[in-house]
């Protein structure tokens, strides 16, 4: 079971920090109210969400022994050439990420989360839909 809560771990950090990295892109290169807001909600949730089980989580953290890091070291498919590819890159690190948390909560007995899960991944999809609107009306 521990190593379901670790896959958890990854992934509720993944879904935040790309949530961030838009956000803070909202925030501070768009200067977009509207979306940095949407984001910080988004990012509240589902770390609120996961509140009572977040202990469970960082006691599976596994930082020292990732394999995943090495790996990613020895890689350049992660490159970004604009700020619409990371746009883009992180909403689907955001929507892959909570997808996985929804799986992973049904199998460990917490299938209402996983519903509050599901619900964040739909919002994803739609301010992604927004923001990609935004971008092409806006010139940007």
């Amino acid at each position: 079971m521990q190593k379901l809560y670790r896959i958890l771990d990854v992934n509720v950090n993944r879904a935040s920090e790309g949530t961030r990295v838009i956000e803070d892109l909202f925030r501070f290169y768009f200067e977009n109210e509207e979306f940095t807001r949407e984001c910080r909600i988004m990012r509240h949730s589902l770390r609120k969400g996961m509140k009572d089980i977040d202990g469970l989580l960082i006691d599976s953290r596994d930082s020292r022994g990732d394999i995943g890091l090495s790996v990613s070291q020895k890689v350049r498919n992660d490159s970004k050439e604009d700020v619409s590819q990371l746009l883009i890159s992180n909403f689907k690190r955001i929507q892959e990420a909570v997808r996985c948390i929804e799986e992973l909560l049904k199998v460990i007995g917490h299938y209402p989360l996983s519903k509050e899960m599901e619900k964040i991944r739909y919002q994803a999809y739609s301010l992604e839909k927004d923001i990609s609107v935004y971008l092409k009306t806006s010139g940007t």
